[in-house]
C-alpha cells in the first residue's frame, strides 16, 4: 500500500480507525465530493489531531490538479522584499503575509487598546476626585487635618 494518508493517534482513536481501514470523507467545499480514503498509517504526536495526505493524491481525488491552500516558506531575510513582491504579482496566489506582520498586528491592537483604556481610567479618576471634593465641601469638614 502506498503511503497516501496518515492520521495521528489521537484522531485515529476518535475515528476508531487503524492502518488499512477506509475512511469516508465528505469534502465541504467546491464540488463537495464524498471520498473513500485508505488509512496508510497512524503516527503519534504531542499536540492536535491532524491528518496528512500526499499532495498529488489529494489533487487526484479532488480532480483539482496543482491546488494548494497554504504554503509556509522559510526565506532568506535579505531577499524578503523581492520574494514578497514576486509572490504578490502571481495571479495564482490569493494572499501573502509575513510572519513579522502577523506578530506586529496583535501588538498594535493591544497598544491601541491600552491608549483608550488610559483615557477611560483618567475620566474615572476625575469623577472620583470630583465626588470626594464635592462630598467634603457638603459635609463642612476640612479636607486635610493637621496635627
Amino acid at each position: 500500500m502506498r503511503a497516501e494518508s496518515f492520521c495521528l493517534k489521537s484522531l485515529a482513536n476518535i475515528l476508531a480507525v487503524n492502518p488499512g481501514d477506509i475512511l469516508t470523507v465528505e469534502v465541504r467545499e467546491g464540488r463537495r465530493p464524498v471520498l473513500s480514503i485508505p488509512v496508510a498509517g497512524v503516527a503519534r504526536t504531542l499536540l492536535g489531531s491532524p491528518a496528512f495526505m500526499d499532495l498529488n493524491t489529494i489533487n487526484r481525488l479532488l480532480r483539482e490538479p496543482n491546488r494548494v491552500s497554504v504554503a509556509y516558506l522559510r526565506i532568506d531575510s535579505k531577499k524578503n522584499a523581492a520574494i514578497f513582491r514576486t509572490l504578490k504579482q502571481m495571479p495564482a496566489v490569493a494572499g501573502v503575509s509575513l510572519k513579522s506582520d502577523m506578530r506586529a498586528e496583535p501588538r498594535q491592537q493591544v497598544d491601541a487598546g491600552t491608549g483608550a483604556i488610559r483615557y477611560i481610567m483618567m475620566a474615572i479618576a476625575a469623577v472620583i476626585t470630583f465626588g470626594i471634593v464635592h462630598n467634603q465641601e457638603e459635609s463642612g469638614l476640612p479636607l486635610c487635618y493637621s496635627l
